[in-house]
């Protein structure tokens, strides 16, 4: 470990030791989906983890994930934990943020949200899923596909948290299924943020579909597509989030089993 700052009541650090990370974020697994994820080898590299220390131990734990052009933010811990660890300097300019919501005031003090959405974190076991119907025009996505899922997209892109880009390595890497129509459109597709194979953790997303499709359960098929496929994999918890007023979507995935685990902002956000 490498001492970035000291004050009187903690030592933020570095943190390059993946056990002490993983000791304090298996403490609520639920929570930390995504940052057990970034334990994994493809993604430590591009990980920054920094720490508050006390006469405790670790208290809390900040994450900068670098895999975008606007770096990921995220942070967890006490609130006095990590209004130290967001006093630090180094932190980048402009940030997605991936904020619990107990934390967001903490956050606030020293980023200024430019958009920002009220989501609950939701999480599933094997023993809860419950598995969706299927469909025949179901299947799973290859890197070959990349460029048709973009366009199915690119009909709301710009919309919160929808400008997503898809590349062959995101497909081939990832657990993606889509939906067609009978002539072979794409109308509806889930996939993953997170597959953590070493973690035993997922995280769903890349939900869409096709404004014209919507209401006919397609994303409830798909999403249990990733699930089914993540569990066969032996991941042990699978997460996702969902808007708070997303009332049809969170009933959808309460009958595939997922249960609200913790309410999180997500932002795009500008050092004040």
């Amino acid at each position: 470990m490498t001492t970035v700052a000291k004050t009187t009541e903690y030592q933020v650090q570095h943190v390059q030791d993946r056990n002490v990370l993983r000791e304090f974020f298996t403490r609520n697994r639920g929570l930390h989906v995504y940052m057990l994820g970034d334990l994994e080898d493809a993604m430590w590299e591009i990980s920054e983890f920094t720490g508050a220390f006390n006469g405790q131990g670790l208290e809390g734990v900040s994450l900068i994930w670098r895999g975008v052009q606007t770096p990921v933010c995220l942070v967890t811990g006490s609130p006095d934990a990590v209004n130290m660890l967001l006093q630090q300097p180094q932190l980048p300019e402009k940030v997605w943020a991936i904020i619990p919501g107990d934390l967001f005031s903490t956050f606030e003090q020293y980023y200024a949200p430019e958009e920002s959405g009220k989501l609950w974190r939701m999480v599933v076991t094997p023993t809860e899923f419950v598995d969706g119907p299927s469909n025949p025009y179901l299947r799973r996505l290859t890197g070959a596909d990349a460029e048709a899922v973009t366009r199915l997209e690119s009909m709301e892109r710009g919309a919160f948290g929808r400008d997503t880009t898809y590349t062959p390595a995101m497909l081939d890497n990832g657990v993606f299924y889509v939906i067609t129509d009978k002539e072979g459109q794409m109308i509806s597709v889930a996939g993953t943020h997170v597959v953590a194979t070493k973690e035993r953790v997922g995280a769903v997303g890349h939900v869409y579909t096709a404004p014209s499709e919507r209401g006919r359960g397609y994303a409830t098929m798909t999403t249990a597509a990733v699930t089914r496929e993540l569990f066969r994999m032996d991941i042990s918890l699978v997460a996702l989030n969902v808007f708070q007023t997303n009332t049809p979507a969170i009933r959808a995935y309460n009958k595939l089993g997922y249960r609200i685990h913790a309410p999180i902002n997500e932002c795009v956000a500008i050092k004040r």
